[in-house]
């Protein structure tokens, strides 16, 4: 096997080198013509084998991921079958039932193959790698399960997403295509290591500029004016659906509107996670957010709740809150935390990863839906007109959910107006909607709940952690803050930041160190740090900040997502640079965010350098100043728009008190720092903007009145004479 790696290594054909440059940049081009080169298996000239009786065929036994799993099919010369899955992925438990206990299945696999099953949350560095490989060989598929054919290297032959038993139409089953590929890779080598030569040459390209590598505010200004163009005014929301940036765009329209003081970017703002909380992504019976949604007006969601999409919807309606005190965000974001401390919580302390859609043998729908008949038979005339009102209930259902009559409830977009409309008491509607809660909360009770994912993910854990200790200071929920320390004290206790925490923290098995973890407990030890006042907190971050530099440093100014390890099987020697949103921020935009804020604490030159050339590096590889750069420009704000810092006294009693307001004040890129005599007034606060401060400062109130001052003089190119550095 070590031919194809020589290969791999030598070839310099371009086969796709042309065809790939516009998907590696992000422009959306058609992956089929980045396959080109590949070539589809030929049929196999040996007879397939008879139906075995199922007691003849062993079952197929997963093993997960190692070298030694590659080693063994070196040895054997047997190629790899690769399942790459998710916990709420349907088509793969379907594979599983129907699929994989097929006879001739199981004996193909026993005779040829060693089969290899991912989970994409416990190894996110190997599902990016093999969706890659899909999207080469698979003429442009995408999604779960990822199937794929590997060499005893662990390159792909080939790839596709779910394959059934038999062939349909002229898709090969998975009868034929393991017979076909087994005879592929051993009687045509070369044709089969064209496959690989394709997918390794994407690997091997660099991202290529698309701008120059400069943060200036024509970057800001022009995400902004996308986003903006992009706003559902019907539904609220940014883009088509699914939506899964939705959230983060909220976070800069918002923060737009303060920086062109412009009331309509706020309402605009508001509304996109009114749209949300509203509509059925939003579960307002238990609280938590589904993962995405599948309507404009956000009515049929992909259910499950994953801690990633919760944490990043708790963030922005935390942001709301902190900047006009919104009361229905604030109510969502209230749930949002129960739902997460009661649900996503481990025993241990730590966060666990995501709850499924139902239960493994059960219909998608049926636990989070409500039959038609089951609700009119568990409430009166009256109440069921109120439900109609302020929840969306119709006797005929929800159309889009199939059959039987099902719905999904969601509040009205304008339950006042909705119930004046209906001639119903406004005096009541709080009453009645909350006994209607109690009836939904009854009738799902008596089903039993969707499992949840038990595992504790670094980079989950630490985003929830961030999420909460920002939702405990401006709700004044200690709960939330309480969780959220416990957690990063966790991990502190746990390992080491000296040699990178690993990518699972529940497990002493093996599990990689990945670049975007270290970004997400970086910026979780800064907010932990910025809550207590705990200079421990802040010289973990140091430390950390050292060890992400060191372990992931990329030539150019960007970073790797992974540690150097060139001798691991597969793809998984691959070192990539990612630099776009997907729910959550640019992994580049992470590590960034955290440099810069530990810099400015430490007042360490070298780290705030480091981040600007990251954050240069990904403004120059954007192939479109949209939606997949929303964190960037949420990172570049203080520098455009000046940093703030605001300094407390860590003396006295007075510095708790000045902490939670410094904490509440909505202000994105600011950084509190807590140190003896570092406000110049005992028991005060001082705020700087930039080298301009004003200190003596008590009260949120007066923090808020000098911070619209110090930006009035900023904008005028004026500083007071009693401003001190």
């Amino acid at each position: 096997m070590k031919a194809i790696r020589r290969t791999l290594a030598a070839a310099g054909r371009g086969l796709l080198l042309a065809a790939l440059v516009p998907f590696l940049s992000g422009s959306g081009a058609d992956i089929r013509a980045a396959a080109s080169s590949s070539v589809t298996p030929p049929q196999s000239q040996e007879a397939q084998p008879e139906t075995p009786e199922p007691a003849e065929a062993p079952p197929v036994v997963w093993e997960p991921w190692s070298d030694e799993v590659f080693a063994r099919a070196a040895r054997e010369q047997k190629g790899v079958l690769l399942t790459v899955v998710t916990p709420w992925c349907r088509p793969c438990a379907t594979a599983d039932k129907q699929v994989y206990t097929d006879p001739v299945v199981r004996q193909l696999i026993s005779r040829s193959w060693i089969p290899v099953r991912v989970d994409s949350m416990e190894r996110p560095d190997l599902d990016t790698r093999y969706q890659i490989a899909l999207a080469v060989l698979g003429r442009g598929n995408s999604g779960y399960p990822v199937t794929a054919f590997l060499f005893p290297t662990g390159e792909a032959m080939w790839a596709d997403t779910f394959i059934p038993v038999d062939d349909r139409e002229a898709r090969p089953g998975m009868r034929h295509l393991l017979d076909r590929m087994d005879y592929f890779w051993k009687k045509r080598f070369p044709e089969a290591q064209q496959n690989a030569l394709a997918v390794q040459q994407f690997f091997d390209m660099k991202e290529k500029a698309m701008r120059p590598a400069t943060v200036d505010e024509f970057l800001f200004s022009s995400m902004v004016d996308t986003l903006i163009a992009s706003h559902d005014p019907s539904h609220g929301g940014y883009g088509p659906p699914p939506r899964r940036q939705n959230a983060m765009a909220a976070e800069l329209v918002l923060l737009a509107s303060r920086r062109r003081h412009d009331k309509g970017l706020e309402r605009q703002a508001l509304d996109a996670l009114r749209g949300p909380v509203r509509g059925g992504l939003f579960d307002p019976v238990e609280g938590g957010f589904h993962r995405a949604t599948k309507e404009p007006d956000w009515s049929v969601p992909f259910l499950g709740k994953d801690l990633t999409v919760n944490a990043v919807y708790l963030h922005a309606l935390t942001q709301a809150v902190e900047a006009t005190g919104d009361e229905e965000l604030a109510a969502a974001a209230r749930k949002t935390i129960d739902y997460i401390l009661s649900t996503l919580r481990a025993p241990s302390g730590g966060f666990l990863a995501a709850q499924a859609p139902s239960q493994p043998d059960q219909e998608e729908l049926s636990y989070y839906a409500y039959k038609v008949d089951a609700f009119r038979d568990a409430v009166d005339d009256e109440t069921l007109g109120w439900a109609k009102v302020l929840f969306g209930f119709s006797d005929q259902g929800d159309q889009l959910l199939g059959r039987p009559p099902r719905f999904l409830p969601r509040t009205s977009a304008d339950s006042a107006r909705a119930v004046k409309e209906a001639g119903l008491d406004a005096g009541r509607a709080e009453a009645e909607k909350s006994r209607i809660l109690d009836v939904l909360t009854r009738l799902r009770k008596a089903k039993t709940p969707p499992p949840v994912v038990q595992a504790q993910y670094l980079d989950t854990t630490c985003l929830a952690a961030s999420s909460l200790l920002s939702a405990s200071s401006v709700l004044g929920d200690a709960r939330a803050s309480d969780a959220a320390l416990a957690a990063i004290d966790a991990i502190l206790d746990g390992y080491s930041v000296k040699k990178g925490v690993p990518h699972r923290l529940d497990t002493k098995g093996p599990s990689p160190v990945l670049m975007e973890d270290q970004g997400y407990l970086g910026n979780a030890l800064l907010d932990a740090y910025e809550h207590t006042g705990k200079s421990s907190y802040l010289e973990a971050a140091g430390t950390l900040a050292d060890t992400l530099i060191s372990l992931f440093d990329a030539p150019g100014g960007a970073f790797y997502d992974v540690i150097d390890q060139p001798e691991a099987a597969g793809y998984a020697r691959m070192r990539r640079e990612p630099f776009m949103d997907s729910v959550t921020a640019s992994p580049q935009v992470v590590a960034a965010t955290f440099l810069e804020r530990t810099g400015r604490a430490l007042n360490r030159k070298d780290l705030a350098d480091r981040a600007g050339k990251a954050l240069a590096w990904t403004a120059a590889h954007l192939t479109e100043l949209d939606e997949r750069g929303t964190s960037l420009a949420l990172a570049v704000d203080d520098d455009l728009h000046g940093r703030v810092r605001i300094l407390v006294d860590g003396e006295g009693e007075a510095a708790p008190a000045l902490r939670r307001a410094a904490l509440e004040l909505y202000e994105p890129a600011k950084l509190i720092i807590t140190e003896t005599g570092a406000s110049g007034k005992d028991g005060a606060a001082k705020i700087c903007l930039e080298s301009d401060c004003i200190d003596g400062l008590t009260t949120l109130d007066g923090m808020q009145k000098v911070l619209v001052s110090l930006r009035a003089r900023a904008r005028n190119g004026s500083a007071s004479p009693q401003a001190s550095p």
